[in-house]
């Protein structure tokens, strides 16, 4: 008589493993664990073979039956069921989501703080998630359910990060030997996880505290820290600081002067530098022993700078640590960072001519000429204020 789901979950576990018989050669395999398993006898090479097809459970009855019928096609066609179910499985188990991230890892040289970066997405997220899958079997789905879960924990950059990685682990492996696959990452456009919108967030000086010590207290390089500190003390956007090079630093003048074709007004900008801020680059400068052009150089290439993301990943590093310290901090974004200090500064009565002109916001629809000399003096004293009441 034929097995029915009925039956089967009726079935108790005995002493010793017993079978139940279905029909066509089918049969559940029950263990004294209680886990039962669809298996089919057949001979192949004169040899008699088992294949299990799939523990009840995990599968129906019905798919049990349909995957009876394939092993026997398959057996008909001189393949026998057992060795190519090992096959596949070998298959699988070499183009796992762990080994390519390992190898993709290995291969691709990254600087120090991109690495830290990726190796703590990698970690805390990715392995977890998806290094037991194969390539095969990682869907948009995974990929999806991953990110939502990281935007949920208020870490967007982190979950375009992992985005970004599971992209070039397929594009790896199917540049170096591996499956040619589609990656699910083209199903999951970087809009839908998350858009980074102009907003009216600006952190309070408490807050720029409780991030500052956080980031402090991460393992990010001195490099990676040093360059979040710039992003707030020079009011720059976060590209300008990360490709800034040596030669734009005027030590006798204790100026940064930013050329045209690097500032997204395309028009050059000084910054005159805050007591903080020029022994940022002092120490950067003293420690430096790489041949770089950058002052925030890749280490893994030198003629690049660091990664655009690291600066977020710091901020969301800060925010963490102050979190477990207890310290809630409303999401904010690195360019939130101009805005703060945008708002601090105008709250201290600063000339707001003089905040725009520190922004490289000197256009139509700023008051009309200020006084150099007046102007050249404020950036310095007003960041070293601003710093020291924090």
């Amino acid at each position: 008589m034929a097995l029915t789901d009925k039956a089967i979950k009726a079935l108790k576990p005995g002493e010793k493993t017993y079978k139940v018989a279905d029909r066509d050669g089918l049969y559940l395999s029950v263990a004294p664990s209680g886990t039962m398993s669809f298996r089919f006898n057949y001979r192949y090479n004169n040899r008699q073979q088992t294949v299990t097809l799939g523990k009840y459970g995990e599968i129906t009855l019905a798919q049990a039956r349909e995957k009876l019928l394939k092993a026997k096609a398959d057996l008909a066609a001189g393949i026998s069921p057992a060795k190519k179910k090992q096959e596949i499985k070998n298959t699988l188990a070499e183009n796992s989501f762990s080994v390519w991230l390992d190898k993709y890892t290995e291969e691709c040289g990254v600087a120090d703080s991109t690495k830290k970066m990726r190796g703590y997405a990698i970690d805390n997220y990715l392995r977890p998630a998806l290094g037991k899958m194969s390539l095969f079997e990682i869907t948009e789905n995974e990929v999806r359910a991953l990110a939502e879960d990281l935007v949920k924990q208020q870490a967007p950059s982190t979950a375009l990060l992992c985005r970004m990685i599971i992209k070039n682990v397929y594009t790896f492996a199917s540049m170096h030997g591996g499956p040619k696959l589609k990656s699910p990452t083209d199903f999951v456009r970087p809009s839908s996880i998350h858009t980074f919108k102009s907003r009216t967030r600006a952190m309070s000086p408490r807050e720029i505290g409780y991030v500052l010590n956080g980031i402090e207290q991460s393992s990010s390089d001195i490099s990676s820290k040093s360059a979040f500190k710039l992003i707030l003390l020079t009011l720059l956007r976060k590209s300008e600081v990360i490709n800034g090079v040596w030669s734009e630093i005027d030590w006798n003048e204790k100026t940064w002067r930013i050329p045209a074709e690097r500032m997204k007004t395309k028009r050059p900008h000084n910054v005159y530098l805050s007591k903080q801020a020029f022994d940022i680059l002092v120490c950067l400068r003293t420690l430096s022993t790489c041949k770089s052009d950058f002052i925030f150089p890749a280490k893994y290439g030198l003629n690049k700078p660091m990664a655009t993301s690291t600066p977020n990943r710091l901020l969301e590093l800060g925010m963490a640590n102050a979190k477990k310290a207890g310290i809630e901090i409303e999401p904010c974004t690195i360019h939130d960072l101009r805005r703060t200090a945008s708002t601090l500064l105008n709250e201290a009565e600063f000339n707001s001519d003089w905040i725009e002109a520190s922004l490289a916001h000197v256009a139509s629809g700023v008051r009309a000429v200020y006084n150099v000399a007046d102007y050249r003096e404020f950036p310095a004293v007003s960041y070293s204020r601003r710093q020291e009441a924090r």
